[in-house]
């Protein structure tokens, strides 16, 4: 399913799957945890990271094709924000990205 997205698309995946390895008591992650990660992602790959507006549009492209969910939360003192988890299995979904991706294939002890 992602095999036709974007370089920008697939280190923002792999942003989260890197996200749900390091945090395995977590399952949902903020726009803001995962763009601060796919900014070190898309360095690592030398490749210019998009900014919050536009990585939250890929994030919801992610979405809509089903292999992110997304939902809304409200926070009184934190306001509102989004937060994502993958679809599916993650191993799966990060053996994926770094086999359809050249580029990924670097970071593959991560």
């Amino acid at each position: 399913m992602v095999k036709g997205t974007p370089l920008s698309g697939k280190s923002l995946l792999f942003a989260l799957t890197r996200l749900d390895r390091n945090n395995p008591e977590k399952e949902w992650f903020r726009t803001s945890e995962i763009h601060e990660v796919y900014q070190t992602v898309a360095r690592d790959v030398e490749v210019e990271p998009k900014g919050y507006n536009r990585a939250l549009e890929l994030l919801n492209k992610h979405v809509t094709t089903g292999v992110l969910e997304s939902k809304k939360k409200e926070r009184g003192d934190q306001g509102k924000f989004r937060s994502y988890s993958l679809q599916g299995d993650v191993e799966s979904t990060r053996t994926g990205l770094i086999n359809s991706t050249p580029e990924l294939q670097t970071l593959m002890g991560w």
